[in-house]
């Protein structure tokens, strides 16, 4: 497993994981975040983004975290592994509001120039939104475009089984 994707909602654990994965695997991480927002979040066009995201999966070796049903088609079967974030909207939607309270005034590494994380009711929705509007999205898709190992995290107890999984 050289190529793994991670999705699921904002503040789900990506990063997270993302990060844990890169140390332990010794593969590249890619926040997809920082590749798509340009400073002070601005938005690409979507051909500008689809091109990026092509280049980006063209690597042998590499973890990609994010969302951004647009590219599902071009991530998707390029992976040999996806893990997906399942868990409760509540759950992120609390971790959302402690994280824009804790980087304060700061861009998260993770994060592209000038995208500093505020309190956003429209984000919050989005959130809450996910699980309904959105995540059917990454099931569809994984018919769809993909056929490796898919993932599906809902709790701390499906990470201690991925870990033990990938051996690590």
């Amino acid at each position: 497993m050289e190529r793994i994707l991670i999705t699921g909602s904002s503040a789900a654990g990506k990063t997270t994981l993302g990060k844990e994965l890169s140390k332990r695997l010794n593969l590249k991480l890619i926040h997809l975040d920082k590749f798509f927002w340009k400073p002070n979040w601005v938005r690409p066009e979507l051909e500008e983004w689809r091109e990026t995201v092509t280049g980006l999966v063209e690597g042998d070796k590499w973890i990609i975290e994010g969302n951004y049903g647009s590219t599902f088609d071009i991530r998707f079967p390029k992976a040999t592994m996806i893990i997906h974030f399942d868990i409760s909207p509540y759950v992120c939607l609390y971790r959302a509001i402690k994280r824009s309270i804790l980087t304060g005034k700061s861009v998260r590494e993770d994060m592209a120039e000038g995208c500093i994380e505020r309190i956003n009711l429209d984000f919050y929705k989005y959130i809450l939104s996910y699980p309904k509007k959105f995540g059917p999205r990454v099931y569809q898709s994984r018919d769809d475009f993909f056929s490796g190992e898919f993932v599906v995290i809902r709790n701390s107890n499906d990470l201690k089984k991925l870990y033990s999984r990938l051996g690590i």
